[in-house]
């Protein structure tokens, strides 16, 4: 599906696309690709996402709204959805509500000195494989505290010159 949309008009979005974009790598390394049914519709989730509609407009009636409330309406409304491209433009409101909400969390907090920038993740990622090698762990373990495959970490130690 291709899209022509200017990428990045959002001030700010690149370097949580760009997150989001590694975790999905990291997903996929994981587990491959997957391609579960959709699980979605159905009396019950209808009545659910009118329930979560509602708490969340009452919520903001009454001043007290919640990036919470506001995903979990978004969520109920993509469980209730059937139609697969209703369902993909309800998902796509979730993700970004998602950035929204980070967003927030990044404007009232101050990005910790542990923070590691997209850009910098591969190379710190080789760096703790390689101190997580040199301590004794071996490769599954490395594997398992990175919470990748094996054969991320022999490529991760490879770039450090550290692998087989």
């Amino acid at each position: 599906m291709s899209h022509s949309i200017t990428p990045y008009i959002t001030p700010g979005i690149a370097p949580l696309l760009a997150e989001v974009d590694a975790e999905r790598v990291r997903q996929d390394l994981l587990f491959g690709e997957q391609n579960h049914p959709d699980g979605t519709g159905g009396a019950f989730l209808v009545k659910m996402a009118h329930v979560l509609r509602a708490a969340c407009q009452e919520a903001a009636d009454q001043g007290q709204l919640t990036w919470r409330r506001i995903l979990m309406e978004e969520c109920g409304e993509a469980f209730a959805e059937t139609d697969p491209y209703l369902l993909r433009a309800e998902l796509v409101q979730i993700i970004a509500v998602g950035i929204a909400w980070i967003q927030a969390i990044d404007r009232r907090t101050a990005v910790g000195a542990d923070y590691i920038e997209p850009q910098d993740r591969a190379a710190e990622w080789a760096r703790m494989a390689g101190e997580l090698a040199a301590s004794g762990y071996s490769e599954t373990r490395v594997a398992q505290a990175l919470a990748v495959d094996e054969q991320t970490v022999q490529r991760l130690l490879e770039a450090r010159g550290e692998g087989a």
